[in-house]
């Protein structure tokens, strides 16, 4: 991926965006009060009442786009908090700023460093990636310094918004673990094995990626619901009992059941699950069946299928509850 630099180009991507984002918008909140540490002012907030994000966008600033996302409903709140800046450089790479534009084979993505702002002990960027759901991309600067960063979605894509939504709900559950004390409360410790530098993505597998993290969340609030105890960090999502500080369950997502993916989530499951005197079940989550001879051999290395099902930005389980009950 290429990071976008150019002063007219960054500002065509960023009219895009908003375009998006008013048409997408469900209502609009003329003079809505927006607070944040230190001060308020008033802006027009766009609300879209399907992803449950509200927008506001400031273009006055000379050295960047300021834009302002939060999740409550705007007819409800007599003055608005911001759960997340998404700001953009009006031209080339500023890393003190978040966001940015990112090109690949012709399409341009919303991209974040994953830099938390709030001034809070324990809020940034180390320790939001430690608990993002999804998997980060290592993005190469026009400075030659390669980062991970996470790409949120293409511009232009229908589901953009809603990739967003979930984006900002993200950092506003990482910012209420981090204010609860909960980020490591209960938790086994974890190192992960990997190290070294990502190959760069194709398209197609950036627009998986995108949704990977969408499929840990619906599950991890599913999880919730059934009364299980939660988290993440380089696993993609695991169960476990407060009490004994045990890992049960073990899950790790992919969005296709191609042989490479289905060859990296079992050595994934493997190592990980060597984390622990006492082995965790193991689940693989994928979007539908493996083939016969997969589910034997995954079957015989003690894995189990853990199949979901996707309407548009929606995911369900069918069969998690069996499965957390067996």
């Amino acid at each position: 991926m290429n990071i976008v630099t150019d002063r007219k180009e960054i500002e065509s991507h960023m009219a895009a965006f908003k375009k998006l984002f008013l048409k997408q918008s469900s209502r609009t909140y003329k003079d809505k009060t927006i607070g944040w540490p230190g001060g308020n002012s008033e802006f027009d907030v766009y609300w879209n009442n399907k992803a449950g994000l509200w927008a506001a966008f400031d273009d006055q600033y000379v050295r960047r786009y300021w834009n302002a996302f939060g999740l409550s409903d705007p007819t409800n709140s007599h003055a608005l908090s911001i759960t997340m800046e998404f700001n953009f450089p009006r031209t080339g790479l500023n890393r003190r700023i978040a966001g940015f534009f990112a090109e690949q084979a012709g399409s341009i993505y919303l991209c974040h460093s994953g830099k938390i702002g709030g001034g809070k002990k324990g809020v940034g960027k180390s320790a939001f990636m430690k608990q993002y759901n999804g998997d980060p991309e290592e993005i190469e600067g026009p400075d030659g310094k390669s980062t991970e960063n996470i790409v949120i979605g293409a511009l232009g894509k229908a589901g953009l918004i809603d990739q967003l939504a979930d984006y900002v709900r993200e950092i506003r559950d990482f910012k209420e673990l981090s204010d609860s004390g909960s980020l490591t409360k209960g938790i086994p410790p974890f190192t992960p094995e990997f190290e070294g530098t990502r190959k760069p993505r194709k398209s197609k597998s950036i627009e998986a990626n995108c949704f990977h993290g969408v499929v840990v969340r619906r599950l991890r609030e599913d999880l919730q619901a059934l009364g299980h105890a939660s988290s993440n960090d380089k696993r993609d999502l695991f169960v476990f009992n407060t009490k004994s500080k045990r890992v049960t369950h073990l899950f790790e997502v992919k969005t296709n059941t191609g042989t490479q993916s289905i060859y990296t989530a079992v050595g994934q499951l493997l190592l990980y699950g060597m984390s622990n005197r006492v082995p965790p079940q193991r689940i693989l989550v994928v979007p539908n069946e493996p083939s016969s001879i997969t589910r034997q051999k995954l079957k015989r290395l003690n894995i189990n299928i853990l199949v979901y099902r996707r309407q548009g930005r929606r995911v369900d389980f069918p069969n998690l509850r069996r499965l957390m009950a067996s």
